[in-house]
């Protein structure tokens, strides 16, 4: 009953602080450091606080309502650090205080068992909301110009990089990710000798490896996932990888890292880290690669090697989707720290035509980091689409020359091929190729070029689930939207992107969605359509063109097989659509 009685006491605390500080705080105050959109979808549903006129008088009563807050916080922090309902509540306040209260000597040490205990909570919590509330706190009070910037922005490093060394740690039982990781790295000089130094020492001492173990003998063939102890160890490290690095992901969303990461010897720490992920997500993936009985004879040795733990797919499913957004923000800020250091704001005056491209330029900017991390994160999305189960279809033969792979590995390829799609959607946006036209040679080598396979790879896959959007039509729950929405919103903002010069067979794909697909996925392609004739219009009618000879061809498959006379009707009615 105290227990009880406390959590409402708290959550009623924190509710009051939220709408006092609204009430004499400015909106620019209170939506610092929450996203444009987040903020734009808030304000639409209630009327925003702290609109009114601010008078010295508010102001006296923000600050003695931080001032005790600040004094209470670090205490409530301790006493429901296990409290998944308070939390997130008590982990967002910080935000709301007056960064003037942090200068006061006497806060000192209120301030520092603050950030200290916002810390730990990070370090050790797996809940999304106390993961988002905690980091954008602890990002918040790295800004601004109060006294304790530097102490806020240590604590925060320290963060950083406990979360780079776990990941490190537990990453680098694969020797081939070390060597590949750290090549042209000093030995010395790199920070992640010493993780990797105790790791294999502590490894020693559990698990001494016998000198008469030659490069022949079966201890030598075993790999942490497909073999081991047990599958339970191996999947609860999976699990810890996939934490780690999703906090760091989330970290990555609101603030640059690299700020946090000392480029020693001229090595960038964080560029290295990032290499270290792609090589650790590379290996898993390599694992987990689906097996084609025609390629593979001994079906025994082969289905031996086959991850089938559901306990571990999962785990490294969710690592790969973790990663990949992660390298995703990481690229996303090296972007944006080039475009801010070299002015570069694409606009149209940014771009000229081809005649007028200096063919002198195009190979100047040839090792930058963006590239390298970008082509390292597109080997792994192919890796990512290598996933697709082919099925007797793709074959054109009968089902025993295809491997048969369990419920859990068909869950692990959707759900990779999808992460893989969304990652692959959003670098398409953040380098579209329109950019090739750009004045600018940094921004030239920006455009995305070699795409082609990452088309023709989520294509596919979108192809293989066209029947579970087909049996949507007409339905409108929650799991079929979100099934419309992960499959056609990666693919509808790529397309619109990089419609100037886009692919007509895959948006002659995405729009034959817009019928007998559901409201959702109508609804979908119909927006983006729009936008897409706004850009241009007579490659709009060529995409429709390709979208109904796509949908003709299928109709004409499918009454040959039922030895059904065609009507067209239907097909016809896509086009009105698209019209």
């Amino acid at each position: 009953a105290n227990l009880a009685k406390q959590r409402v006491l708290v959550r009623m605390l924190a509710c009051a602080a939220r709408q006092e500080v609204g009430s004499v705080a400015d909106e620019a105050f209170l939506n610092r450091g929450t996203d444009a959109d987040a903020v734009e979808m808030t304000s639409t549903g209630s009327k925003p606080v702290g609109r009114g006129k601010k008078t010295p008088s508010m102001g006296r009563e923000h600050e003695n309502l931080s001032i005790a807050l600040l004094k209470a916080l670090p205490n409530l922090l301790i006493q429901f650090k296990g409290d998944l309902a308070i939390i997130p509540e008590l982990a967002s306040l910080p935000r709301f205080l007056i960064p003037t209260v942090y200068s006061l000597p006497q806060r000192k040490q209120d301030y520092m068992s603050l950030i200290k205990n916002l810390g730990e909570i990070y370090l050790s919590s797996s809940d999304d909301r106390i993961l988002d509330n905690t980091a954008r706190s602890l990002v918040s009070l790295c800004d601004g110009d109060h006294a304790r910037v530097a102490e806020s922005k240590a604590q925060l490093r320290k963060v950083v990089v406990e979360l780079r060394d776990r990941v490190v740690e537990l990453m680098s039982s694969d020797d081939s990710t070390i060597a590949t990781s750290a090549v042209s790295v000093d030995p010395a000089s790199s920070d992640f000798t010493s993780v990797r130094s105790k790791r294999r020492s502590s490894a020693r001492k559990r698990t001494p490896v016998s000198s008469a173990h030659g490069a022949n003998s079966p201890a030598s063939e075993k790999t942490s996932l497909t073999e081991g102890e047990s599958d339970v160890h191996d999947a609860d490290s999976e699990y810890s990888i996939f934490l780690n690095l999703k906090r760091l992901k989330i970290l990555s969303k609101k603030c640059d890292l690299s700020v946090f990461f000392d480029d020693r010897n001229n090595v960038n720490q964080l560029e290295l880290l990032c290499n270290f992920v792609t090589d650790g997500l590379k290996g898993r993936l390599r694992a987990c690669t689906p097996v084609d009985m025609r390629t593979n004879n001994d079906e025994e040795t082969t289905v031996h090697k086959i991850i089938d733990s559901p306990e571990v797919l999962g785990a490294i499913g969710k690592s790969v989707g973790e990663g990949l957004e992660f390298l995703l923000c990481v690229i996303g800020w090296f972007t944006h720290s080039v475009q801010v250091s070299e002015n570069l704001v694409v606009e149209d005056d940014d771009l000229i035509d081809d005649a007028m491209k200096d063919d002198d330029d195009d190979n100047a900017v040839e090792n930058h980091v963006v590239l390298r991390l970008r082509s390292r994160l597109l080997s792994t999305l192919e890796l990512c689409f290598a996933q697709y189960i082919l099925s007797s279809e793709d074959h054109g033969d009968d089902d025993t020359s295809v491997a048969q792979h369990s419920d859990s590995q068909h869950t692990f390829s959707d759900f990779v091929q999808l992460a893989a799609g969304k990652v692959t959607s959003d670098l398409r946006t953040l380098f579209p190729k329109e950019y090739a036209d750009a004045a600018s040679p940094i921004l030239r080598s920006f455009a995305l070029k070699e795409d082609g396979r990452l088309i023709g790879a989520y294509v596919r896959f979108l192809d293989s689930k066209e029947h579970l959007l087909r049996d949507n039509d007409g339905a409108a729950s929650s799991a079929e939207r979100k099934l419309a929405q992960s499959l056609l919103y990666p693919m509808g903002r790529a397309v619109a992107t990089n419609w100037t010069n886009g692919n007509r067979r895959e948006a002659g794909m995405f729009l034959r969605h817009i019928g007998a697909s559901g409201p959702t996925a109508a609804d979908i392609v119909t927006a983006t359509s729009r936008q897409m004739k706004k850009i241009d219009p007579v490659r709009m009618l060529e995409s429709q063109m390709a979208s109904l000879r796509q949908v003709c061809f299928i109709m004409c498959d499918s009454f040959v097989l039922s030895n059904i006379t065609p009507n067209f009707a239907s097909a016809t009615s896509v086009l009105r659509e698209l019209g």
